[in-house]
């Protein structure tokens, strides 16, 4: 084995920040000008050194699942939640992409914002970004507005941007959700490979009731323009159940049901829908594992949360599943094999 690949294989087991990865790499193996006797030695100790400091090991990819909790884990109300090892499995996956955040990034009016890192599918991306300010102070009170990211070959899909929460005076970090759940259910995003741009519009104070409410809340006007190229994985599992079940003293037929990891849609067909009636489809997906995710029709205790569009129920996933592990999904009893 090369002295190179000896380095890579000990960093592939160290858990540590993306920024220290990419340093104790910049100092060893990269730094193809020093040749030196006793350089491999000396690397080797350094590599050690970080591994003896941090003090923890993790099978996964170099230096992702800390970049992932240490920065991520600040944002309080998230669209999804994940834990160490879900981070390292779908970053194995090619769901989640680590952006360098020095490159990636926009100025405007003293405000800088950059990608940190994605989490997408084929029908849901978050973004997660950093905020620094040159002399305006942050407050977890805070949120860009006008939030759109353009993908080249789709067009372009409006987003969600939560609020600040900050990190320090003139830092902070937030989450941008997006997804083509309803106008777009026919289309995948397929971002992979593929040039994206996020736009976002005015960092502006947000208020808790309308009380509160100034004309003068803009902290920065303008406009922010990011652009990086997408990492994804557009696998999902189909079942295609053509299964009836009486929902109000009603036929409503199950015609099919696609699960991502970010999402669950359900085409039905339900004739006797009155307008604005809510659509409840009993559902629990079973892991291999033996782990059950069951929907509720109150909402409260599940992971799954969304809305009826037409004659589709389109939901997000509060906790990403691993669509791999599924072993079968419960429709109102009748039990679909997931292959």
């Amino acid at each position: 084995m090369s002295f190179r690949k000896d380095v890579d294989e000990m960093m592939k087991n160290v858990q540590v920040d993306y920024e220290m990865t990419n340093n104790i790499m910049n100092n060893t193996v990269r730094n193809s000008g020093k040749k030196y006797r006793g350089f491999r030695k000396k690397a080797i100790v350094v590599v050690t050194l970080a591994t003896l400091c941090i003090g923890t090991m993790a099978v996964g990819v170099s230096g992702f699942s800390g970049a992932w909790n240490n920065i991520v884990q600040l944002i309080q109300h998230k669209g999804i939640e994940m834990d160490e090892a879900q981070a390292v499995n779908f970053s194995k996956k090619g769901y989640i992409d680590v952006a360098d955040a020095d490159k990636v990034t926009a100025t405007n009016n003293g405000i800088a914002v950059s990608l940190i890192q994605t989490i997408s599918d084929k029908k849901a991306i978050y973004l997660y970004l950093k905020v620094k300010s040159k002399d305006k102070k942050l407050n977890n009170g805070m949120s860009f507005v006008g939030a759109k990211i353009n993908i080249k070959g789709f067009g372009n899909i409006d987003g969600v941007a939560g609020d600040l929460n900050v990190t320090s005076d003139y830092e902070g970090v937030f989450e941008v959700r997006m997804d083509v759940l309803s106008e777009y259910k026919e289309k995948n995003l397929d971002i992979d490979g593929k040039d994206i741009e996020l736009t976002l519009n005015c960092l502006r104070q947000v208020y808790k009731t309308s009380a509160d409410y100034k004309v003068n809340d803009d902290i920065a006007q303008g406009e922010w323009k990011i652009n990086w190229k997408g990492k994804s994985n557009n696998s999902s599992k189909v079942i295609k159940p053509n299964q009836t079940i009486i929902h109000h003293k009603n036929k409503l037929t199950v015609i099919k049901m696609e699960i991502t990891p970010l999402t669950v849609t359900i085409d039905f067909d339900y004739p006797a829908r009155k307008e604005y009636e809510e659509i409840y489809i009993p559902f629990t997906v079973v892991m291999k594992d033996g782990t059950k995710y069951k929907t509720t029709e109150s909402g409260f205790n599940t992971i799954f949360y969304g809305d009826v569009m037409g004659k589709n129920l389109a939901m997000n996933i509060s906790k990403p599943l691993d669509i791999d592990e599924i072993d079968y999904v419960d429709i109102a009893g009748q039990q679909y094999k997931v292959q």
